[in-house]
């Protein structure tokens, strides 16, 4: 249900503004892109991190082996000084070891996954960090380059004229087009994640159960365990190696839930991180696709409220921020 409600809301990002008609005042206000800064650097880092995190869990130590010791005591009836201690040896039956199995089989489907993930994604996104962002952003500068030149022009007296409206056109259909190749490169990102999202919630749900199934033995072993030892004629440091041995399996079992609920985490974030990014640029685009729309059917839409409408020097300086924070993150 919750994968049917992130594709409803992935359609309503990159359709939602044609459907809603963008009103004038909609299309002069200026997006907001300052989360989309944070949400490159965390997609930048986000393979890394569940490889990180798959890492740790391998190295979590588990118990091999179970009680083990040995002791002396005296002999029953016991009356003169040379006759000697006996020594007894003793080894729990039932072995901790088997609370590790099974947890290299859910993790391995965690960590496969993630490289196939890893495979696909990481290239898509470095090639649009590298190629299609820088574009826009030159897209952004050379449109400001040419609309601040009209807008000169039209201080100095010069228009407005169709020549000049034109040129306005023609710079807005050039981010325009940036836009759409970013836009169109960022869907397809969403699909992979999307896939390897729903493979992450099968793999942890099989790490979840095997967390249940380790911590359940442990509440079984120790106190049969502990009965085996009350019954031997010397107890020794046996009680002392089962609560140490309990105590250190628990807190491992501990660790590895924490980092299922990392992971479940850095999954979260990075898919809230790419609708952010997608919805930055499907804002942008909806925005100037409502004013080159408005430039191109209303023949009298006044030329210089609507270029100042732009916030062009705001727009490209966040683009630039843009491509410097998809850098700054290593892509």
């Amino acid at each position: 249900m919750r994968e049917l409600f992130r594709s409803l809301a992935v359609a309503a990002v990159l359709t939602g503004a044609a459907n809603m008609g963008f009103s004038q005042v909609a299309a002069d206000r200026p997006v907001d892109a300052g989360p989309a800064l944070e949400a490159i650097t965390l997609l930048g880092r986000f393979p890394a991190e569940v490889e990180r995190i798959t890492t740790e869990i391998s190295r979590v130590p588990l118990p091999a082996g179970g009680v083990s010791y040995e002791c002396k005591y005296p002999p029953a009836g016991k009356a003169i000084f040379f006759v000697k201690d006996k020594t007894l040896r003793y080894s729990s039956k039932i072995s901790f070891s088997g609370v590790a199995s099974g947890l290299q089989p859910a993790l391995q489907a965690v960590q496969t996954s993630s490289k196939q993930f890893a495979g696909s994604f990481t290239p898509m996104l470095r090639k649009w960090a590298q190629t299609s962002l820088p574009q826009s952003s030159a897209a952004f500068n050379s449109a400001l380059i040419e609309i601040q030149t009209v807008q000169d022009e039209m201080k100095r007296g010069i228009g407005p004229s169709e020549s000049q409206r034109t040129r306005v056109i023609a710079a807005l259909d050039r981010i325009l087009a940036s836009l759409k190749d970013g836009k169109g490169e960022l869907t397809a990102m969403t699909g992979i994640l999307g896939k390897y999202l729903l493979e992450q919630r099968a793999a942890r749900g099989s790490l979840s159960n095997w967390s249940a199934s380790a911590t359940g033995q442990v509440q079984s072993y120790g106190p049969k365990i502990r009965e085996e030892i009350n019954q031997q004629r010397c107890k020794g440091d046996g009680p002392a190696q089962l609560d140490t041995l309990v105590r250190n399996t628990n807190a491992s079992i501990t660790t590895i839930n924490d980092k299922i609920r990392e992971l479940e985490k850095r999954d979260n974030e990075a898919d809230k991180a790419l609708s952010i990014v997608l919805g930055t640029f499907v804002g942008y685009s909806s925005r100037y696709e409502a004013v080159t729309s408005r430039l191109k059917v209303v023949q009298e839409s006044p030329l210089g409220s609507t270029i100042q409408s732009l916030h062009l020097a705001i727009a490209t300086r966040t683009w630039q921020d843009l491509v410097e924070a998809a850098k700054a993150s290593g892509l």
